[in-house]
């Protein structure tokens, strides 16, 4: 498993969730308020990194900062959103 790899394993299915490593202690997380990405970025948090989650709606701003994440708005399809996220 590398740094910026996360393996979920259940009796059913593997899901590998990648997320980028911004610098030392951070990290951006796609599809942060999912089932899984959410598993995630509690995952990063409670490892003590500083996660900035992808939020594409007001709901999921709110989970973010609830979850203890800063909140980067935009969307997947947008792949500006990676430029602006390591800035």
């Amino acid at each position: 498993m590398s740094d910026d790899e996360i393996r979920f394993i259940s009796d059913r299915c593997v899901i590998v969730v990648h997320y980028l490593k911004i610098n030392y202690n951070k990290s951006f997380c796609t599809g942060a308020t999912g089932f899984v990405g959410s598993a995630v970025v509690k995952e990063l948090i409670s490892a003590g990194q500083e996660v900035l989650g992808l939020a594409r709606n007001e709901a999921a701003e709110k989970a973010l900062v609830l979850a203890g994440a800063e909140v980067h708005k935009g969307d997947l399809e947008d792949y500006s959103v990676y430029r602006r996220a390591k800035s």
